[in-house]
C-alpha cells in the first residue's frame, strides 16, 4: 500500500488503539513488508523483499527505533535465488532473532532458509539448520516451543522421510530426531503456525492432502 488513513505511508504505518494512523511514524519502504517482529526494547524489525528503508540500502531486514527512525547499526545482508526475501521473524527470550524466508546466504554465510541473527544483526554461526533442505527451500513460520525446540513450517524437504514442510530443531538448529515428525502434506506449503497453551501446534497452509 502506499496511503494509509489519508496519509502517504508506503508499505509500512502505525496505528492507535483506535485505528488512527500514528503520524509521527513515518518509514520509507521500498518493496515489500512480509512480517514484523516487536524488541522489548520498542524497537521493530522489519522483514520482507525489500531494498532500502528510509532512503538507506538494506537487504530483507532492518530495524526501526521506537519513533520509526532506522537503526543504522543493524543492517544484515540477506540473499536468495531471486534476491532478499524473508517470511517470517520470532524472537527467542536470549533475544536472539530466527529469520526464516527463501533466501541461501546471510552476511555472506551459506544458510537455506533459516538462520538466528544475535542481537546487533550479526549471524548466529552457532544456530545452522539441517543444510540438506530441499529443493530452494521455504520457511514461512517459525514457532519457538515452551520446551526449547525451535519449529520451522514452508515447503520443502530433506529428500528422506523424516521431514517434509515442517521441522522440529534443537537450540542449535540440529534436527531434534526421528521422534519428532509430522504427516506428509503432499504438495502443500505451511505459512502460518502457532503453539497452544497444551503444547500442541497448529498449522495453517494449503493444497493439504
Amino acid at each position: 500500500f502506499t496511503n494509509g488513513g489519508g496519509y502517504p505511508r508506503r508499505r509500512l504505518a502505525r496505528l492507535d488503539a483506535a485505528g488512527t494512523v500514528d503520524t509521527n511514524f513515518y518509514p520509507d519502504v521500498e518493496g515489500t513488508v512480509a512480517c514484523l517482529a516487536a524488541m522489548p526494547n520498542g524497537q521493530i524489525v522489519l522483514g520482507g523483499s525489500f531494498t532500502r528503508v528510509s532512503g538507506q540500502t538494506r537487504s530483507g531486514l532492518a530495524r526501526l527505533n521506537a519513533d520509526g527512525s532506522l537503526d543504522s547499526g543493524f543492517a544484515p545482508s540477506v540473499l536468495g535465488p531471486f534476491g532478499s526475501a524473508v517470511s517470517c521473524l520470532a524472537l527467542q527470550p536470549s533475544g536472539k532473532l530466527l529469520v526464516g524466508g527463501s533466501f541461501f546466504t546471510i552476511n555472506g554465510e551459506a544458510r537455506r532458509g533459516l538462520a538466528r541473527l544475535n542481537a546487533n544483526g550479526a549471524l548466529d554461526l552457532d544456530f545452522v539448520a539441517p543444510p540438506n533442505m530441499h529443493p530452494a527451500p521455504e520457511v514461512n513460520a517459525i514457532v519457538p516451543l515452551a520446551s526449547g525446540l525451535v519449529l520451522a513450517c514452508g515447503s520443502f524437504s530433506s529428500g528422506a522421510t523424516h521431514f517434509e514442510n515442517m521441522m522440529w530443531l534443537q537450540p542449535d538448529g540440529a534436527w531434534a530426531g526421528y521422534g519428532y515428525s509430522a504427516p506428509t502434506l503432499g504438495s502443500g506449503a505451511i505459512y502460518a503456525a502457532l503453539e497452544q497453551p497444551d503444547g500442541k501446534v497448529v498449522v495453517g497452509g494449503r493444497d493439504f492432502r
